[in-house]
């Protein structure tokens, strides 16, 4: 079994967000709403982390 940290992937995602050019005051926004389709969420953390992994 897995630990999650969510504070951890927020970062990962924010700092995604970032990297694509998404203004900061819109990050809690669209990780709220994340929240609520898990599928989305696990998608925009997959891309953060291929994000990462390529720079």
């Amino acid at each position: 079994m897995a630990v999650i940290n969510v504070q951890a992937e927020q970062r990962e995602i924010s700092a995604y967000l970032t990297r694509i050019g998404v203004n900061q005051c819109d990050h809690e926004t669209l990780l709220r709403k994340m929240r609520t389709d898990p599928a989305g969420y696990q998608r925009y953390l997959d891309s953060a982390r291929k994000a990462q992994r390529k720079s």
